[in-house]
């Protein structure tokens, strides 16, 4: 199975359009609404970068997620 590519200096890289994923994915991975509900309110309770921060953390193995600049996007540790 390919990786997905998101680029977030385009439309995918719209927080809403994350959060849509997060729900296909989510049916796609058989992830239970609760399950879907709590990676979504994590991604809103604090900015962007927190937002995608959620979002790659959770996807990383079905996702490639680039930066505004090109280069790969890595979740730092925290």
């Amino acid at each position: 199975m390919s990786k997905l590519t998101i680029d977030l200096s385009g439309q995918q890289g719209n927080a809403f359009y994350l959060m849509g994923l997060v729900r296909s994915f989510g049916r796609q991975l058989s992830l239970t609404k609760e399950e879907t509900d709590s990676i979504i309110q994590d991604m809103k309770a604090d900015d962007y970068d927190h937002l995608v921060k959620v979002f790659a953390r959770n996807f990383d193995v079905v996702v490639d997620i680039y930066n505004k600049d090109g280069s790969l996007y890595v979740v730092e540790e925290e």
